[in-house]
Parts: structure tokens; sequence; C-alpha cells
């Protein structure tokens, strides 16, 4: 199995649960009909030369593509906050291929900068 890391936007909705608009047709996607353990990485921008300096999130997971239709409330009420933090998501949102996934936190790992860790079970 292939990892793949790409640059998404991420629509948070509760403290615990993470909302994502993913296309079937990737490479990516298409891993997580096989392997539902997700990361997510999360970088503030690099102030420091060492980039080991620089602080980070790690969200570690389970993910679930939800079982929606387009005209769906939940999709609709979903697809209006994402479009929120990316305005063109109104429109390839509803393309047959985008769905909607759930990612459930379990765990997160913080490190403010080298040598200063954090792990959080959730």
């Amino acid at each position: 199995m292939d990892t793949h890391t790409y640059q998404k936007h991420c629509l948070f909705i509760t403290k615990k649960k993470i909302y994502l608009l993913l296309s079937d047709l990737s490479d990516h996607t298409e891993n997580l009909k096989n392997n539902k353990k997700v990361s997510i990485y999360f970088a503030l921008e690099e102030t420091h030369r060492e980039r080991l300096n620089n602080p980070r999130l790690t969200l570690l997971g389970l993910i679930e593509k939800l079982k929606l239709n387009k005209n769906d409330e939940l999709f609709v009420k979903l697809l209006k906050k994402y479009a929120l933090i990316e305005k063109s998501a109104k429109m390839w949102g509803k393309f047959l291929d985008f769905n909607f996934y759930e990612f459930k936190i379990q765990n997160s790992i913080y490190v403010k900068g080298f040598g200063k860790a954090y792990k959080k079970v959730i």
C-alpha cells in the first residue's frame, strides 16, 4: 500500500471530529478503503532555521466516509461551512466523486519545538 501526503483544508465541528471533503478518485482516498487509520499533520509557519524547532501538531485517529446524498440536510450544512474556508467547494463539492469523511481523533501529538513534545490520548 502506498502512502500519500497532500495538503487539504479541514472543517472542525467538534473537539473530537473533523470533516474532510475528499474526491473518491484520489489515490489517498482509495487507500482509505483498506486502512481507516489516518494522521493529519498541521504545521505553523516555519520561523526557525532548524525545522525541528518549529511547532507542529499531528492528530491520529480513524476516518469513515459519510453515506450522504448531495441534498441531505447534513451534506448541505457541511458544504456551506466548508465553503467558508474553500470558496470554490460550493461548485466542486457537488461533483459525484466528492464526499465528506469524518475523522475521529484518538490521539494528538503537539511538538512545540525540538525536545518539547506532548501527547494526549483522547
